[in-house]
């Protein structure tokens, strides 16, 4: 009788133990379910606010892009206006006669005002000039007229070569806007190279 009391309270002993046990693993497995599905949302809030960064700086380099293309193309305008303005309008690429570059100094002569012109023309033809009938307008900015002067029309140029018109033009010193000159810096005044006629060493001749 006290070998089965005894049994009895060890099966009762072992049964409280496994439904402690039970007891205190159940709480376990949900905490680490819990732990692992947190994971999982943080996981993916995390890939989430990294594709809206990703997507934020994608945005904001093609932004700028946009305003270095903007920028590049204004700037190409402006360089070609720029061109267009400094290049004479009656000097096309294609005119046998180009302006290379020119000087003055103003000069008093007794009792007349004078204009010391240098005047460098190219041939930019693929025949000798013999002969030439040109002009040579000055004008300010804005466009308005300052002096003009004819250029020696015998002054010979090989195809290729440069040759330098020199001598002094007589400026009419009544006219106002001719000594508008003296006034102004080589950069602020526009030079335009004006061709009538041009004689070649063949015998051709071209006009405009």
């Amino acid at each position: 009788m006290r070998i089965f009391i005894v049994f009895m309270s060890l099966l009762s002993a072992l049964s409280y133990r496994a439904t402690w046990a039970d007891t205190v693993t159940e709480p376990l497995e949900q905490r680490v379910e819990q732990l692992e599905q947190r994971l999982t949302d943080v996981t993916t809030h995390v890939e989430q606010l990294n594709q809206t960064v990703n997507t934020q700086v994608l945005d904001e380099l093609q932004q700028l892009k946009l305003q270095v293309e903007a920028l590049s193309a204004t700037l190409k305008t402006e360089t070609s206006n720029q061109k267009t303005e400094s290049s004479p309008a009656n000097e096309p690429s294609g005119a046998p006669l180009l302006l290379e570059n020119w000087s003055y100094r103003p000069e008093k002569i007794k009792f007349n005002t004078y204009y010391a012109i240098d005047v460098a023309l190219i041939n930019n033809s693929g025949k000798d000039i013999v002969e030439f009938d040109a002009r040579l307008n000055f004008r300010d900015a804005l466009g308005g007229y300052l002096y003009s002067i004819n250029l020696s029309r015998n002054l010979s140029i090989p195809a290729g070569t440069t040759r330098i018109d020199l001598g002094s033009r007589d400026n009419n010193r009544l006219v106002g806007e001719e000594h508008e000159m003296r006034k102004k810096q080589d950069k602020d005044i526009v030079a335009q190279l004006v061709i009538r006629r041009v004689v070649f060493a063949d015998g051709t001749v071209a006009r405009f």
